[in-house]
């Protein structure tokens, strides 16, 4: 998916689904107005950040039981999760198996002990620069600890922790006009893509 989105580093197409993605500051975007695309998914970039101020909020790494103890709580809303993720329960479980096969991590975070909110981040290589680079797999807070912080402090320990490792730039795809599009702008994040889609019959 991701060799997709940085081929030359600008401008990808795909005819195996019926997309094509610019860049977020390609200056073909008003034409892909014109031409009736409808924009599916974002991607956003981020580098280093800083943690929240919030004693209460404990973030450790975790391991697979810590994804199947949110899972429940994760996929109890098909329907929730196809519009905020474009994705069906089973292809999210064995996308996120895959990879922590893969060497991805787990973050939790915890209020009062209890598993509040979960991040998955991997690395891998840009095949263009050969730099690493971060991508988050997943981000996840119970609804009752929403607008609290969570996700943010999982994503500033998730980016210091890349950044010891030489990663300056992290990755985070997202539906288009969701939840988490409105997060990753409020976080800070930098669009870096946009994926269109139009049915080449039309």
């Amino acid at each position: 998916m991701w060799d997709d989105f940085l081929v030359g580093g600008i401008v990808f197409a795909s005819f195996k689904e019926k997309q094509i993605c610019f860049s977020a500051e390609s200056k073909d975007l008003p034409l892909s107005s014109a031409l009736a695309f409808e924009e599916k998914k974002i991607c956003f970039s981020v580098g280093r950040t800083h943690h929240v101020a919030d004693r209460r909020l404990e973030v450790m790494r975790g391991i697979r039981e810590d994804l199947r103890s949110v899972f429940f709580e994760i996929s109890s809303s098909p329907e929730v999760l196809r519009s905020q993720m474009s994705m069906t329960p089973s292809e999210l479980f064995f996308t996120l198996n895959e990879t922590l096969d893969s060497g991805g991590r787990i973050l939790i975070c915890r209020r009062d002990e209890k598993a509040v909110g979960i991040l998955i981040y991997s690395v891998f290589e840009d095949l263009m620069t050969y730099n690493l680079l971060g991508y988050i797999e997943l981000v996840f807070v119970m609804p009752h600890f929403r607008g609290k912080g969570v996700a943010k402090k999982l994503l500033s320990f998730a980016t210091n922790d890349l950044s010891g490792e030489g990663v300056d730039e992290t990755f985070f795809e997202c539906v288009f006009d969701s939840d988490y599009h409105n997060w990753s702008k409020a976080v800070g994040m930098s669009e870096f893509s946009i994926l269109l889609e139009k049915s080449l019959q039309q």
